[in-house]
C-alpha cells in the first residue's frame, strides 16, 4: 500500500492548488509533452499529444492560463487546425471518453474498466470509500472536460460564427458534432482518404489486371502509410463455410474488402458480395471498408450506390474509378 496526497485529485485539482499556494510559477516550469523531439526551442509542448491536451484542459478548466502560456504550445487544440490521425483523434477521444464517463453510475464505471478493481488493491482504506472517491474523481474531471470546452467556445464564439476559426480545430469539431460519431467513423474516413488517392495514382497508367492484383497494391499503399495489417485474416467459418476479409486493421478491428469491377455484367456479382459480405462480417469486426474499383465508369453516383446497400456508419463503401 501507498499514500498520494494527489491520488484522488484530477489534473484540474491540482493545478488549482498549486495557484492557491502560491507555487503558480511551476506550472510553467513544468514540462508534460511526449513528443519533444518534435517541439521548437521556443515552444515546448507540441499541444497535440495525450498529455499536452489533457494539460491543457486541465490549466483552461482551473482558470490558469494565464499561468501556462498557449504561446508554449506549438498547437492550440482549441483553436489551430488538427491533423486528422492522432491530433484529432486524441482530442475527440478525450472529449467522447468524458462525455461517456458522465453518464456512468458507480457500477458501469467499473463494469466498463475492470481494471479498476485490481487498482483498489493498491490504495489504503476501504474499498468501498475508495470505489466511491475514484467514482467521484471521474466525475469531476468530466465535468472540468465539459467546463474547458464551454470556456473555450465563449472565448472563440465570434471567430466560430464568423467562420475564422478553423472547421478542424476541437471547438470547429465540436460545432459539426464529430464528437457524437463513433471513432471508428474517422477511422473509416482516414483510411479511404489515404488509400485512393494512391491507388488511383498506382493505375493511373494500366489498370489492375485483376483483384489480386488491386489487393496486394492496396496492402503496399496501406504499410507504406504506416498502418499494421493483415492479410486474409481472421479467418472464421460463417453458415459452415470457411471465410475471411481481404485485409484486416487488428488494432481498430476494421476489415477491408477490395472489388473489382472489370464488366458492366459484373454489377450484380459485385452488389451481392458486399452485401453477403456486410452479413459475414458484422459480428466480426468493428467496421467494414469496401473499394470498388471500376475501370470504366459503370456507377456514376457513387454515393447513391453506397447508400442503397446499406445505411450504416461502420459501413463505408468507396468507388474508385
Amino acid at each position: 500500500m501507498f499514500e498520494n496526497p494527489f491520488l484522488l485529485k484530477t489534473k484540474t485539482e491540482v493545478v488549482a492548488r498549486l495557484v492557491e499556494l502560491g507555487y503558480e510559477i511551476l506550472i510553467a516550469q513544468s514540462l508534460s509533452c511526449t513528443r519533444t523531439f518534435a517541439v521548437e526551442k521556443s515552444k515546448r509542448h507540441c499541444g497535440v499529444c495525450f498529455q499536452c491536451l489533457t494539460r491543457r484542459f486541465a490549466v483552461v478548466a482551473a482558470d490558469a492560463e494565464n499561468h501556462d502560456p498557449v504561446d508554449d504550445y506549438v498547437k492550440d487544440i482549441f483553436r489551430d487546425g488538427l491533423a486528422k490521425g492522432d491530433e484529432r483523434g486524441n482530442a475527440i477521444d478525450w472529449l467522447q471518453f468524458n462525455l461517456e464517463v458522465s453518464d456512468f453510475s458507480l457500477e458501469g464505471l467499473f463494469q466498463r474498466f475492470p481494471q479498476l478493481h485490481q487498482a483498489l488493491r493498491s490504495v489504503a482504506g476501504d474499498s468501498q470509500s475508495n470505489s466511491r472517491a475514484i467514482y467521484d474523481m471521474y466525475q469531476r474531471n468530466a465535468e472540468e472536460v465539459q467546463k474547458a470546452v464551454k470556456c473555450k467556445h465563449n472565448q472563440y464564439y465570434s471567430d466560430f460564427l464568423s467562420g475564422k476559426l478553423p472547421a478542424d480545430s476541437l471547438i470547429g469539431l465540436v460545432g459539426s458534432r464529430v464528437h457524437l460519431r463513433p471513432r471508428i467513423v474517422e477511422f473509416l474516413e482516414e483510411t479511404e482518404s489515404k488509400l485512393l488517392p494512391r491507388l488511383r495514382e498506382a493505375f493511373a497508367q494500366k489498370q489492375p489486371n485483376d483483384e489480386a492484383e488491386l489487393q496486394r497494391e492496396s496492402g503496399i499503399i496501406l504499410r507504406a502509410a504506416g498502418y499494421e495489417i493483415e492479410p486474409e485474416s481472421p479467418q472464421f467459418t460463417f453458415s459452415i463455410v470457411k471465410t475471411r476479409p481481404d485485409y484486416s486493421f487488428p488494432e481498430s478491428g476494421v476489415f477491408l474488402e477490395l472489388k473489382l469491377f472489370k464488366d458492366s455484367a459484373q454489377r450484380s456479382q459485385i452488389v451481392d458480395g458486399i452485401l453477403a459480405d456486410i452479413q459475414k462480417y458484422r459480428k466480426k469486426s468493428q467496421g467494414m471498408l469496401f473499394v470498388v474499383y471500376q475501370a470504366h465508369p459503370f456507377i456514376t453516383d457513387a454515393i447513391q450506390f453506397a447508400t442503397s446497400l446499406t445505411n450504416d456508419s461502420m459501413v463505408r463503401i468507396a468507388v474508385l474509378g
